[in-house]
Parts: C-alpha cells; structure tokens; sequence
C-alpha cells in the first residue's frame, strides 16, 4: 500500500494524467483458494482506507475488469470507491482487478460482429467503442508500461492500448 500511495501522490508532479495498477488478473483465480481471499481482503482494506487520501489530492479511481465473479463486499466497496472520487480530475487511477485483455477483447469482439450492421464506422474504432464502454475503461494510449520484479511480458495486461 506504501508503494501505491507514493507512487498516486507522484504522478501528477511528473505529468502523468492516467495511471493504472493491476492489483488481480484474470489468471489469479488459479491460485489455492485462502491465497486469493486474502487479495481480496487487502484490496478491500485499500479501497476502505486510502479512498480519502486519494479523493483529497484530486484522484479518480476506477476500476476496470470483470466484477461479477468478486465478493458481494469487495464490489460494494470498489463502488463506494469510484463514487465517492468520481468528481475528481487531477488523476484518472485505474485499477484492475479480474482483469484480462484476451477477455476484454474477445467481449468486445462479440459484441462487435453483433453490432456492426448496426454501425457505419470501421470495425477497429467499433472494436475500440466496445473495448472503452464494457471491461477496459477509455485511459487512452499506454505512454509507459512497467512491471515489477524484472518481468519482460505483457502477461495480458492492456494488451490493445499498449499496441
């Protein structure tokens, strides 16, 4: 939390309008069961007592990925979350939680070859309104992408907007 917290309150101060912060993949589920409820818990512990810091230096936190499978509780608090710092513009945080690119991109995909009869603009900017309005939220292009503990792949992680 430590690490988050310095790294939201220095972004501005460098110029960074938009960040975001993987916090569980898609891939997490396979993890042993009491492992990935203690994820959650520390997630809702940093959304239940860093929501104010934020919202007080101007922070948006939104949080990206698939919310049906998360906890009744965690839900309610990403909620709270959001709503409380929706007004906020000073920095747009993005955090994902059950997120994956492959999935955001073959929903929207689905959702495209649907639609496009529906729609007279290209296939990749309907790709891209599909992609902004479900599971990837509109952050825009990947200006600077790092990982931690000297990994050297994607691992599924914004795969459209880092392209």
């Amino acid at each position: 939390m430590a690490a988050v917290r310095r790294a939201v309150e220095s972004a501005p101060a460098l110029g960074i309008g938009c960040m975001t912060l993987y916090a569980f993949s898609f891939d997490n589920w396979r993890r042993p069961p009491d492992e990935v409820q203690s994820i959650f818990w520390l997630l809702r512990a940093y959304l239940r007592l860093e929501c104010e810091r934020p919202k007080d230096r101007g922070v948006h936190l939104e949080v990206i990925g698939r919310r049906d499978r998360l906890p009744h509780g965690l839900r309610r608090e990403i909620e709270r979350a959001e709503h409380a710092t929706r007004q906020r513009r000073v920095l747009h945080l993005r955090v994902a939680i059950d997120y994956s690119s492959r999935d955001a991109i073959t929903r929207a995909a689905v959702g495209a070859f649907r639609a496009l009869s529906l729609h007279d603009r290209s296939s990749e900017e309907r790709l891209r309104s599909l992609l902004a309005g479900t599971l990837v939220a509109d952050g825009g292009e990947v200006d600077l992408l790092i990982r931690t503990g000297g990994e050297k792949r994607l691992s599924d992680f914004l795969l459209w907007e880092s392209a």
